[in-house]
């Protein structure tokens, strides 16, 4: 008899044993996947920005002082940016022509982020009319917002001296993450305006 209860308290220790073995392996999965999305996010995130802070770093480059920079900055009903266009010159040589940069915002998908639905955009770059680049396509965010010399939010770029850069991306791989520790990553900067 004694040897039956052995027998039968060992079998449960290890069937214990086994299911703490796979809840551990299954929260490991989890923390796995939430860690590289959150790597992914941000390594996206930081090189969009540093792409961004060094392109818009030369808005006005090679154009005669006091001539306008700034074409347009269209913002959607979400406040984003849906269009941003400036002028520079093509390169930095003397006589070097002038062309349009324009970056834009387009919906390619969606997710959801807490209880809403959000919608997921890229930024695409246009260098003279031909496509030269875009974001990865998480961007939830997008604003670029000029301001004058006290700080305040003008629309006019002769009365703006810095312009106030900044985006959110949301994490991948949402469908594959059972709790997120963190739904979306953040980027800002601001940069002075060449006058």
């Amino acid at each position: 008899m004694n040897v039956l209860y052995d027998h039968l308290t060992s079998i449960v220790i290890a069937g214990v044993v086994t299911l703490m073995i796979f809840g551990l392996q299954n929260q490991m999965r989890a923390s796995q996947v939430e860690r590289t999305a959150m790597y992914t996010a941000k390594e996206h995130a930081l090189d969009f920005g540093q792409w961004l802070q060094k392109d818009l770093a030369n808005v006005g480059a090679g154009i005669i002082s006091g001539n306008p920079v700034i074409e347009t900055i269209d913002t959607s009903s979400t406040g984003n940016t849906s269009e941003f266009r400036f002028r520079r010159t093509e390169d930095d040589a003397a006589g070097s022509p002038v062309v349009v940069v324009k970056y834009e915002l387009v919906a390619v998908d969606s997710i959801k982020i807490g209880a809403s639905k959000q919608p997921l955009y890229e930024v695409r770059r246009f260098f003279g009319g031909k496509a030269e680049g875009k974001s990865a396509p998480l961007m939830t965010r997008f604003r670029i917002e000029l301001l004058d010399a006290s700080g305040n939010y003008t629309s006019s770029w002769t009365n703006a001296l810095v312009m106030h850069i900044s985006f959110r991306m949301a994490l991948p791989f949402k469908e594959q993450r059972e709790k997120a520790f963190m739904d979306e990553t953040h980027w800002e900067t601001m940069l002075p305006l060449r006058k």
